[in-house]
């Protein structure tokens, strides 16, 4: 799934749209979200992670639930390409951003780690 935006384009992972219809009832929360975050996504309302999930960010939807994704311009700039492991990244712009999982705090950020080690966030 790719949408495009007048400032960068959203590349969905496989799994994303799976946690889009897991959480129906906010799906319209989500999606105002995804909006914001392809008009600033290095903006004030996204967090860079760290330690296991460093070269991801991640944005609050609600009060406890999250958006994983990661900038491509950042990634490369930063030499994440490695940990990220995006089977696609030479064939992405640098103004994609790529949408991992979304869910509950605890379970998003344990579906990005899962992805992550088995290779394969894309």
């Amino acid at each position: 799934m790719t949408k495009s935006s007048p400032d960068y384009v959203a590349v969905y992972s496989p799994d994303f749209p799976n946690a889009l219809r897991k959480y129906s009832a906010i799906k319209r929360l989500i999606q105002k979200k995804v909006e914001q975050i392809l008009q600033d996504p290095l903006g004030p309302q996204t967090e860079r992670l760290g330690h296991d999930l460093v070269g991801l960010r991640s944005a609050s939807v609600k009060k406890s639930f999250r958006l994983i994704f990661a900038v491509c311009e950042e990634c490369r700039r930063l030499g994440y390409q490695a940990v990220n492991n995006c089977f696609d990244c030479a064939d992405q712009p640098e103004r994609t951003v790529y949408f991992f999982t979304v869910g509950s705090h605890d379970d998003a950020y344990a579906i990005a780690k899962r992805l992550r080690s088995k290779g394969r966030l894309s």
